[in-house]
């Protein structure tokens, strides 16, 4: 059997790596879509959901402790507003690289780059970094084992 074939295992653990990323980033980008449109509209008074009004208020909580220090001014429907935005961005990616299109891994890309601006904006290191670190890393994994086509 010739391990560097077309149909070598590790060609096969490849693209089952790939469809494993795929779906995270796919079922990561559900949740902020939902969570950050919930959020805005809970925050907009257009939802009155007393466990979703807990995390309006732990936010605005966040952002106003942070104020002086946001390098862009963040008001919490804007920032729910952009969370919702990370996922429309990152679902379009998913459907690109699903299609082998190089626009998806743009979007993806341009999704860690949204990301990465959290952080700096706030000027805040906290555990969530070692997600957008392995959102990086199975970025470049997923571009070696699915690369887009040409045509």
């Amino acid at each position: 059997m010739n391990i560097l074939g077309n149909n070598s295992i590790i060609e096969k653990i490849g693209t089952s790596l790939g469809w494993l990323i795929i779906l995270s980033f796919f079922l990561f980008g559900v949740v902020r879509v939902g969570v950050g449109g919930a959020l805005f509209l809970q925050a907009e008074s257009f939802l009155a959901l007393q466990p979703l009004q807990e995390v309006v208020h732990e936010t605005q909580a966040f952002i106003d402790k942070r104020k002086s220090d946001q390098l862009v001014g963040f008001t919490t429907p804007v920032y729910f507003l952009y969370i919702f935005a990370m996922g429309l961005i990152l679902l379009l990616g998913v459907l690109g690289v699903i299609k082998r299109q190089s626009y998806g891994f743009y979007c993806l890309f341009t999704y860690l780059i949204m990301h990465a601006l959290l952080f700096i904006n706030f000027q805040e290191i906290n555990p969530k970094l070692t997600g957008l670190a392995a959102a990086t890393a199975a970025w470049v994994v997923l571009y070696y084992v699915r690369k887009p086509t040409r045509r």
